[in-house]
C-alpha cells in the first residue's frame, strides 16, 4: 500500500497543470481521472460579519474539509 500526500504541493498548483502532469506522468488514466476529479468545477465563496461574497470558481489549491 502507497500513501501520498499532495496536500502541500497543490496549495498554488493549477488544477488543469496537475492533472494535465498526472495523465502524462502520473498512474494509469481511471486513477489519474480519479485523482483530479474532485479538483473540476469547485467554487467558493467568503463569509465575513455576516456578509456573503459571490461564489467563484477555484482554478488552484486543494480542498480543505
Amino acid at each position: 500500500m502507497c500513501y501520498i500526500d499532495f496536500s502541500e504541493g497543490l496549495v498554488t498548483v493549477s488544477h488543469s497543470m496537475f492533472a494535465g502532469n498526472l495523465q502524462k506522468h502520473g498512474p494509469d488514466d481511471r486513477i489519474a481521472r480519479w485523482i483530479a476529479k474532485p479538483l473540476k468545477g469547485r467554487s467558493r465563496r467568503v463569509l465575513a460579519h455576516e456578509t456573503e461574497s459571490s461564489w467563484h470558481l477555484v482554478s488552484s489549491g486543494v480542498p480543505w474539509g
